[in-house]
């Protein structure tokens, strides 16, 4: 096989069957969103903070939104054009089995640290949470250290997700990640406006 016919060949072989329905519009916004926000919610207010207050920061976010919508609006219509359903079918469509191999590279390092920073997220909150119900010397026990907590955690939670074969299975657990930020929005409002706050500075320009 020469090298040109390499080059339009596709990573992994696939049987030819009948395409298989994808998930509904709603179900992909919840995987959009708990994709797009992730783990870095959780530090928005320093990152407005440090962008100079809520005017500057939203400002900014609006002027990344564009770039970003305009970059979701090529890649759907170079899926249209390529009539390709993952994002690595669309470099092969457009770029080649080298770019597709590189693609896939990248994204599977920058899976890896994503799982690493959400299982650092998780074992933070463990802490937070043993700490309020047990009291700061919760670590003194075995089954409520780190060690213990995370692991078990990601086998009896994140381990049975990884069997789906299609991944608009995630749209359950990405449903309840959505109730559980919208939840996050309405605590820190109602922490805003009913907890008296004193010496406390809010940057609005």
């Amino acid at each position: 096989m020469s090298t040109r016919e390499e080059e339009t060949q596709p990573l992994v072989r696939q049987k030819i069957s009948r395409p298989q329905r994808g998930a509904e519009w709603y179900e992909g916004v919840f995987l959009v969103v708990n994709a797009t926000l992730g783990a870095g919610l959780l530090n928005f207010p320093q990152a407005y903070d440090q962008a100079g207050g809520i005017f500057t920061a939203s400002v900014l976010l609006g002027i990344i939104l564009v770039f970003v919508v305009g970059a979701l609006l090529i890649l759907a219509n170079c899926s249209d054009l390529n009539f390709s359903s993952t994002y690595q079918d669309v470099v092969f469509g457009l770029c080649g089995k080298r770019c597709q191999q590189i693609c896939s590279i990248t994204i599977a390092i920058y899976l890896f640290g994503a799982c690493i920073t959400f299982l650092v997220v998780i074992g933070d909150q463990f802490d937070r949470v043993l700490s309020s119900l047990y009291g700061t010397d919760f670590c003194h026990y075995w089954y409520m250290e780190r060690r213990f907590t995370l692991p078990a955690a990601a086998v009896v939670f994140i381990f049975p997700l990884c069997f789906s074969k299609r991944i608009d299975f995630l749209k359950y657990p990405s449903a309840l990640g959505v109730v559980s930020v919208l939840y996050l929005v309405y605590l820190v409002v109602h922490q805003y406006y009913n907890i008296e706050h004193r010496n406390a500075m809010i940057k609005t320009s």
